[in-house]
């Protein structure tokens, strides 16, 4: 009777998601796509989601699939009734999260900046990259404490750019280094730390931060990717290096030379999987890039202290390891500052965020940017953070929440700046 309920709901949510048209700019279709919610409680379980990730491209696996945490996909309408059935087959409980995928992006259309036409940058919107690299450049010009670099070229020949804010960057005082949108589709990520940003240079309280610590911020890392996710699909994930003559991009964050492809199911070696750790570490001039200038940097006598890899969703804030269980050798002191950075965030808005080793958080992963920043010793104190929301929008967050979860993540933030100073 249970498969039998399942089954029938999946035949109801199939009927009653009424298509609504994303206006026409050339963009992919996801009229009628769900979300789905499935919880694996047996290892049993979690076997079935993972044959079911395998055996199954057409799913986009928003969350991967785990026993300590929920695991959510993207299904095709033409595949809801199917997957629908494998589930309630091997007894695995699910929902729909999202029931129209379309209808959603839709709706939040208006806050899109969809064009190449340049806009006044402001919290209350997406902007594509030519905005937000027009409002670095002009940070530049008018403030002497603000430099930007262009540290390489993407696969696609789009600049990828470091912003330094510092104040006297001889005087060897502790740096932060935080990037974003290294997942195209994460564009919380990137209006986040872009307000981060504003605050520091515009903000007296924030500003006075830069007497005693540096901040250096790769705010758009896959370039390539986040111009594709404005021009033709909201929910690109990857880089846009080519693969095959069908086979696009890289998870630029299964890319990194630190335990790479190290640990079974933390990421693929098929270039159609949404975590495809590509042919070698640094295969992609993205990760390459970066990789370079914080070496480079560190040579040159940059105090890097502090990497946080800022993400989403599901609202965590972590540590490593990725690759393995066993806790880092700082784990006492990292999980005590993210404790205090989860408290800070709470006490804004009241959103709750969970700690700990990002592998027993969520799930394993090898090669990401998180292991490779804390297992090279180039930094000490090593975060990934995931934002807003814990699924019911995922990574479609409306443009009314970008203001609340960049206010709450920056008083997050602001723990460990104050802690790599000794405040």
């Amino acid at each position: 009777m249970y498969k039998l309920i399942l089954t029938v709901l999946a035949f109801c949510l199939i009927q009653t998601c009424a298509a609504k048209t994303v206006p026409s700019q050339g963009y992919q279709s996801f009229d009628g796509y769900q979300v789905i919610r499935a919880q694996a409680r047996t290892l049993e379980q979690g076997m079935s989601l993972i044959n079911l990730q395998r055996d199954h491209p057409s799913l986009d696996f928003w969350k991967e699939p785990s026993l300590t945490d929920d695991t959510d996909f993207m299904v095709p309408s033409d595949k809801i009734l199917e997957i629908s059935q494998y589930l309630s087959l091997h007894n695995v409980e699910f929902y729909p999260l999202i029931k129209d995928v379309g209808q959603l992006i839709a709706s939040q259309y208006d806050g899109y900046q969809m064009t190449g036409v340049r806009e006044p940058i402001s919290w209350t919107k997406y902007h594509n990259l030519a905005t937000m690299y027009e409002w670095f450049q002009n940070l530049t010009e008018a403030h002497s404490f603000v430099h930007v670099y262009t540290i390489g070229q993407s696969t696609e020949g789009r600049d990828i750019k470091v912003v330094r804010l510092s104040k006297d960057p001889s005087a060897n005082k502790p740096a932060m280094f935080i990037d974003s949108a290294i997942h195209a589709r994460e564009w919380i990520s990137l209006a986040t730390v872009s307000y981060i940003m504003n605050q520091i240079v515009n903000n007296p309280e924030d500003n006075a931060l830069l007497d005693d610590v540096d901040f250096y911020f790769l705010p758009i890392i896959n370039p390539d990717g986040y111009e594709y996710t404005f021009t033709t699909n909201r929910m690109w994930r990857k880089t846009r290096s080519r693969n095959s003559a069908s086979c696009y991009g890289v998870d630029a964050n299964r890319n990194y030379d630190y335990e790479w492809s190290s640990c079974s199911g933390c990421s693929s070696g098929v270039c159609t999987s949404e975590t495809f750790r590509g042919d070698t570490p640094f295969s992609e001039p993205e990760t390459e890039a970066m990789r370079v200038f914080i070496e480079q940097s560190k040579q040159s006598g940059v105090n890097f202290q502090s990497y946080i890899s800022v993400h989403s969703y599901g609202q965590y804030f972590m540590l490593p390891w990725g690759y393995t269980p066993a806790p880092p050798a700082d784990y006492e002191e990292l999980q005590m500052v993210a404790n205090y950075v989860a408290g800070n965030i709470s006490a804004v808005y009241g959103t709750e965020y969970t700690t700990g080793s990002s592998s027993t958080t969520i799930y394993p992963t090898d090669g990401t940017s998180q292991d490779w920043a804390y297992g090279t010793g180039l930094f000490k104190y090593v975060y990934t953070a995931e934002l807003r929301d814990k699924g019911i929008y995922g990574f479609i967050l409306p443009p009314t929440l970008i203001l609340p979860t960049a206010e709450e993540t920056w008083a997050g933030f602001k723990v460990v700046a104050k802690h790599i100073i000794g405040k």
